[in-house]
């Protein structure tokens, strides 16, 4: 039987050089594709953006929101 207490939806993005201050961008795409819908059986939703730096391989930056 499954727990459905909290979900953890993330998306990465990798980091481009010229694409250094792209803050967000993941945070935005769950929300708008609404990724989390299928989802709303769960207690709480968190929806969480990493930013991966594609050369030093590493993350960069990371957000995360509860949605529910």
């Amino acid at each position: 039987m499954l727990n459905r207490k909290k979900i953890y939806v993330i998306e990465l993005k990798l980091q481009k050089k010229e694409d250094e201050k792209g803050k967000g961008k993941a945070i935005k795409q769950i929300e708008e594709k609404e990724y989390y819908k299928k989802y709303m059986n769960y207690e709480k939703i968190y929806i969480v953006g990493v930013k991966i730096d594609k050369v030093k391989r590493r993350i960069v930056n990371y957000e995360y929101k509860r949605v529910k």
